[in-house]
């Protein structure tokens, strides 16, 4: 069964995960949105969560969010459940490259953006400490 993204976000169980590698999300053009069904779909790469009340993200440092991505992807649906903008970066660590700024609040949006296989993907707080909040991304091929 498929859910959308906005039926996945209306849900309010999700707060204990940390990654969900069997969510994945691909644009659906007749819904005009990502829509979340199963690992192996065709145009999709499984998705990352990150609950920062397990893993606190800091100004100081970024913190790993995908070690080494699966699949390129051409896109990313991002949410921001916290209430402090994070910055998205990608490659090694201590050679990382900001990439994209995930807003607060809870709309997802898609961001057109490449990254290729195997990309180490990183996450960075723009204030102070991070210690409350799901940061979710939606990978799409």
């Amino acid at each position: 069964m498929s859910i959308t993204l906005a039926q996945f976000r209306a849900q309010s169980n999700f707060a204990g995960y940390q990654v969900q590698p069997s969510a994945v999300a691909q644009w659906d053009e007749a819904l005009q949105e990502l829509v979340i069904g199963s690992a192996g779909s065709a145009g999709v790469i499984p998705s990352a969560f990150l609950n920062s009340a397990s893993t606190n993200i800091t100004a100081g440092a970024y913190v790993t969010f995908v070690a080494s991505l699966s699949d390129a992807a051409s896109g990313l649906g991002l949410f921001n459940g916290s209430s402090t903008p994070i910055i998205l970066a990608t490659g090694a660590a201590a050679a990382e490259v900001d990439r994209a700024l995930i807003f607060p609040g809870t709309t997802a949006y898609l961001l057109p953006l490449s990254i290729a296989t195997g990309t180490r993907l990183s996450l960075k707080s723009t204030s102070g400490t991070v210690s409350s909040g799901i940061i979710g991304v939606n990978f799409v091929k």
